[in-house]
C-alpha cells in the first residue's frame, strides 16, 4: 500500500475510533480524490456515513460498490445492517443471506458468528421466531462464547413464554463473560476495525 494512502486510511480509523466521525468522513472524501478507484477507502466512508446516521447515503455506496464487486461477502453484510437500520427488514434478511452465500469457508468464526447473529434480530423484527432461533442456534454453534447472542436469545425465549430455556440461555452468557473476561465487539466497534 503506498504510504500516502495508508497514511489517509489510518488517519480517518484514528478519527472514528475517537468519534470525530464528521473528520473521518472529511478525511476519506480527501482520500477519494487522490484513490477513486479504492473499495477499501469507500467502505470506510460508507460505514461512517451509517454512524452518522446516513444510512440512506451510505447504501447509496454499498449498492454501487456490490455492483462493482458482487462477490464479496462483508458488503453483503453491511449492506444488510445498513437496510435493518432503515427497516428495511425483508430486503436486509435477503442481503444477510447472500452474504453468508458468499463467505468462504475459512472465514473467521466470529465473522461468520455476527452475520447470524444479525440475521436472527432481523427474522425477531419480522416476528419469525423460530427461525430466529435456528439463526442464534447457528451463530452460538460457530462461537459459543458469544454472550450477546446468548442474551437476544434468552430475550426471544422468555418472550415466546420459553422460560427454562431462556433461563438456560442466561446462564451460558454469564458462564461466556466468566470464561472470556468481557464480551466480543458490538458490530459497530467490529465495523469501524475494519
Amino acid at each position: 500500500m503506498e504510504p500516502a494512502k495508508r497514511a489517509l486510511l489510518e488517519k480517518g480509523t484514528h478519527l472514528c475510533n475517537q468519534r470525530h466521525y464528521q473528520e473521518a468522513l472529511d478525511c476519506y472524501d480527501q482520500a477519494l480524490l487522490l484513490y477513486p478507484h479504492d473499495p477499501d477507502i469507500w467502505n470506510n466512508k460508507a460505514h461512517i456515513l451509517s454512524l452518522l446516521g446516513k444510512h440512506s447515503e451510505a447504501l447509496s455506496l454499498y449498492d454501487t460498490m456490490i455492483h462493482l464487486s458482487p462477490d464479496q461477502a462483508y458488503l453483503w453484510e453491511q449492506k444488510a445492517s445498513t437496510l435493518s437500520e432503515l427497516g428495511c427488514n425483508e430486503e436486509a434478511l435477503d442481503a444477510y443471506e447472500q452474504a453468508l452465500l458468499l463467505f468462504p469457508s475459512h472465514a473467521l468464526p466470529f465473522d461468520l458468528a455476527l452475520v447470524w447473529h444479525n440475521k436472527a434480530n432481523v427474522l425477531c423484527k419480522l416476528q419469525r421466531y423460530e427461525e430466529a432461533l435456528l439463526a442464534f442456534d447457528r451463530a452460538l454453534a460457530l462461537l459459543p462464547s458469544l454472550a450477546p447472542t446468548w442474551d437476544a436469545k434468552a430475550q426471544l425465549l422468555a418472550s415466546l413464554g420459553k422460560e427454562e430455556e431462556a433461563r438456560y440461555s442466561q446462564a451460558q452468557a454469564a458462564l461466556a463473560r466468566l470464561s472470556s473476561g468481557n464480551t466480543p465487539p458490538t458490530q459497530n466497534e467490529a465495523r469501524s476495525s475494519q
